[in-house]
């Protein structure tokens, strides 16, 4: 569980470093991860899978491979995104309740990452990101820029930065951030909505899940968009066998945590497969 302190600090500064998280997990999940890749894409292993776009307010996808990570093949992966606990758990500390919002996601990232945010619904959601290898800010480390969750600094960065094209995106000094360094078994907690980056660094792997805020059911619109964005987050290409939902909502007998997960899914709309 957290402390006051690192829910505060996420509140204001959009993110929190939760140290050693997975220090028992770390080699069994990097092994997870290199095993999924090189069975879902063999030799393009290290290449680019998705187009990579650049706007102040967009998507942007980094040069590599990104595979959902919740079929059989990943137990692990299964188990830690609502059997384990933990990080259920802390989202519910930082933003109330929640929803599993994505497939665990494994990651190969072979380049930059230019600066953007994720927006989503408007409203605070969590990342966790585990990087499987060490990073520091010449290597690829998240950088993040606090506080830019809030929505006045928001339309005010994004104003500052639609004065500059794409490739200004691209220099990791163009704005004021923090560079989160991390060892394997560190997992950064953070709201997609900071302006964030990496750059430098050669491959590195990558395990990440998302939780958005639990909609009011009664809300038919909030259900609709919630549902819409945990289909664009599960949409990633990827062979038949590394499907995103099918199988971790097959297993049985279902943990209690993943029963609840997989029923909140259902109520949403989410295609579970």
């Amino acid at each position: 569980m957290l402390t006051g302190w690192e829910v505060d600090q996420f509140k204001l500064f959009g993110f929190v470093i939760l140290r050693g998280l997975f220090s028992t997990e770390a080699a069994a999940l990097r092994a997870e991860i290199d095993f999924a890749l090189r069975d879902a894409f063999d030799e393009d292993y290290e290449t680019d899978h998705r187009s990579s776009t650049s706007t102040p307010d967009g998507e942007v996808y980094a040069p590599g491979s990104f595979l959902p990570i919740l079929a059989n093949g990943a137990p692990v992966s299964g188990r830690l995104v609502a059997d384990d606990g933990r990080l259920w758990d802390i989202a519910e500390q930082l933003i109330g309740d929640v929803t599993l919002a994505s497939p665990a996601l494994a990651a190969c990232i072979v380049g930059e990452t230019p600066w953007h945010r994720d927006g989503g619904l408007g409203v605070p959601w969590i990342r966790f990101n585990a990087y499987l290898d060490d990073t520091r800010r010449e290597t690829g480390a998240l950088l993040a820029v606090p506080g830019s969750q809030a929505a006045e600094t928001t339309e005010r960065v994004i104003d500052h930065l639609s004065r500059l094209d794409n490739t200004a995106l691209r220099s990791p000094d163009l704005l004021p951030a923090v560079a989160i360094e991390t060892e394997p078994g560190d997992v950064i907690a953070f709201d997609p909505r900071i302006f964030h980056a990496s750059f430098g660094g050669d491959k590195r792997l990558r395990w990440s899940v998302d939780y958005l805020p639990l909609p009011d059911w009664t809300n038919t619109r909030q259900c609709e968009l919630t549902r819409d964005l945990i289909v664009e987050l599960s949409d990633w290409p990827a062979p038949p066998r590394w499907h995103a939902w099918r199988d971790w909502t097959a297993a049985r007998p279902l943990s209690m945590a993943r029963s609840r997960a997989i029923d909140q899914l259902s109520r949403l709309g989410v295609p579970m497969r």
